[in-house]
């Protein structure tokens, strides 16, 4: 019998609780000294180890209450390892699908049967409760894949198949483990076909749900995006030498933008990157990373048909570094 396995992000930290948005990790602050909270933490983190686990060792730290994501991650050049974001997605071989609405195990079943198909694991999450279950459902597949819009469109395929969590398309999600005793069932030896995931992708017509305007566009809110008085106050505060030195290397990042022809690298990594690195500067808050991004992508005409919307990247670059703010390795 071959034995099924496959690759996952997977954190080593054990919870008994789902990990807070509100509640600060530690000592840990961002840059403007406001704590970072425990999912800040652990969303930062997690991708840098990768795990070869079957439906048995996944569902056992799962049990532990470890965090972990289907997805496998590339080497971010500024960090020099792999980082969680879709733009740096390697390859998967894992889906998972939340069910938040109180629906029964017995009915997430029967529609998992209805499509074809069984869970390789059903576990209850952290937040579940007899009056109003919470299951999540995860599928092992029998190939990785590779191609980013392949596992995109499979993964908006089942979230909508299945009327689960729309978030679950999210090709960079991470997703909290639960208790010891929330283990429902784990069949070791199944595995989806990728054909028949993609068949069912298209017989929801993913592609409706699909544009590349997707990857993480949601506004970072809070102090780390700042606005224009914040900004003039940081740089206020800031000696005469400081203040140059941190003209002069805004400035640097920006020209790598407006001087971009394509000879390294494509258009959407040279503006994620450079947006990543001024929203990463202690001495920037990302409403003025944002705008000066965009106003040195607009000055560069090699950006002119250019078929991402230079908005979106320019914020999901933002958003991803506002949540991973600690220091490259």
């Amino acid at each position: 019998m071959t034995k099924i396995s496959a690759s996952v992000s997977l954190d080593d930290e054990q919870w008994d609780h789902k990990p807070s948005s509100k509640l600060q990790y530690g000592s840990e602050v961002d840059k403007f000294g406001n704590p970072k909270t425990e999912v800040r933490v652990i969303g930062a983190r997690l991708g840098s180890s990768i795990e070869e686990v079957t439906p048995k060792s996944l569902a056992r730290f799962i049990a532990r209450g470890q965090t972990w994501s289907p997805f496998v991650f590339n080497v971010c050049p500024n960090w020099k390892r792999p980082r969680r974001v879709e733009g740096l997605f390697k390859s998967c071989q894992v889906f998972a699908i939340d069910f938040d609405n109180g629906e029964s195990t017995e009915e997430i079943q029967l529609r998992a049967a209805e499509l074809g198909l069984k869970f390789s694991i059903i576990h209850h999450s952290f937040s579940s409760t007899p009056e109003h279950p919470k299951h999540r459902g995860i599928i092992f597949t029998d190939r990785e894949i590779s191609d980013f819009e392949t596992a995109k469109k499979i993964s908006t395929g089942l979230a909508y198949a299945f009327d689960g969590d729309k978030q679950c398309i999210d090709v960079a999600r991470l997703y909290f483990g639960s208790t010891s005793n929330s283990i429902i069932s784990v069949e070791a030896e199944y595995v989806a076909s990728i054909g028949d995931l993609e068949k069912i992708a298209q017989e929801v017509n993913a592609d409706q749900y699909l544009t590349k305007s997707e990857r993480n566009v949601a506004k970072p809110e809070g102090s780390e995006w700042g606005d224009s008085k914040l900004q003039r106050k940081i740089l206020g505060g800031l000696t005469a030498a400081k203040r140059s030195y941190v003209k002069k290397k805004v400035l640097g990042i920006l020209k790598d933008v407006e001087t971009f022809d394509g000879k390294k690298g494509s258009r959407y990594e040279c503006v994620w990157r450079n947006a990543s690195r001024l929203a990463r500067m202690p001495e920037v808050v990302g409403s003025a990373a944002y705008q000066w991004m965009l106003e040195s992508i607009e000055k560069n005409p090699h950006f002119a048909d250019w078929d991402w919307d230079a908005s979106n990247v320019v914020l999901s670059a933002i958003q991803w570094s506002s949540d991973h703010a600690d220091e490259p390795v």
